[in-house]
């Protein structure tokens, strides 16, 4: 192998770790996972029912990344990009 290793589980929890300081000062996240699917990140962010989950997805716009935001009450959950 030439170059850089492969490492899609570093980058998933880089990104993790990177979304979860970005959001650290909404009160309403509950928690931030991140997962690899066909070699892509993808970050599940879930939130309380009482969230501003366009304020949630405003910040995780400002990443080049697949996220999902969950609400704990499931009538508000919707993928965010």
């Amino acid at each position: 192998l030439v170059g850089k290793p492969y490492k899609p589980a570093l980058r998933a929890d880089a990104a993790r770790r990177e979304v979860a300081r970005a959001l650290a000062e909404v009160d309403a996240v509950v928690d931030v996972v991140s997962a690899v699917d066909d070699g892509s990140v993808v970050l599940t962010v879930t939130v309380e029912g009482s969230a501003d989950v366009q304020g949630v997805e405003e910040i995780l716009a400002q990443y080049a990344l697949r996220t999902t935001v969950h609400s704990t009450d499931s009538r508000n959950s919707e993928p965010a990009s």
